[in-house]
């Protein structure tokens, strides 16, 4: 696993570019659902759509040209291994913007009497477990490379 600590320093700098640009934005209404919209955008463009954006914008630091361990090159590598987690950074990101509005749902839930509160709780509670039951028995499943090609999409339901 030699790659992972450059692939958290790539999708660090990710984040810092997406919260850096037009960081005046970041505490409007609209202003970063926009940028988190963009983002999503380029994420789909660069991983998802076979343009050639990829190779575009890696390809002044990586190349093509097979080398030990990167059989295909290290452009193909870089690709493999930043797909399998290309969503990954933009869903924690969703995560802690919505995190104030996730928690004063539960402190206002929490105000509630008990029952409902307990009710309501165990709705989302089971909710939760119906997706993580159907992705075990889904995605989970799936052979070794269907699963490589699920993952960025489905990796996030567990956490």
């Amino acid at each position: 696993l030699y790659y992972i600590c450059l692939l958290h320093t790539y999708f660090f700098l990710m984040v810092y570019a997406t919260m850096r640009i037009a960081n005046h934005v970041n505490y409007t209404k609209w202003g970063l659902r926009m940028k988190m919209g963009i983002l999503a955008i380029v994420i789909f463009l660069l991983w998802d759509v076979d343009s050639g954006l990829f190779r575009l914008f890696h390809f002044p630091i990586l190349g093509e040209t097979p080398q030990n361990g990167a059989n295909s090159g290290s452009m193909w590598e870089w690709y493999f291994r930043s797909t399998l987690d290309h969503w990954s950074t933009f869903l924690g990101m969703v995560f802690a913007l919505n995190f104030p509005i996730t928690s004063l749902f539960f402190r206002k839930l929490e105000a509630q009497p008990f029952a409902l509160h307990f009710m309501a709780k165990a709705a989302v509670g089971l909710a939760l477990f119906g997706v993580f039951f159907m992705w075990v028995t889904g995605p989970f499943m799936l052979e070794k490379l269907d699963y490589n090609m699920t993952n960025a999409y489905y990796g996030f339901v567990p956490l």
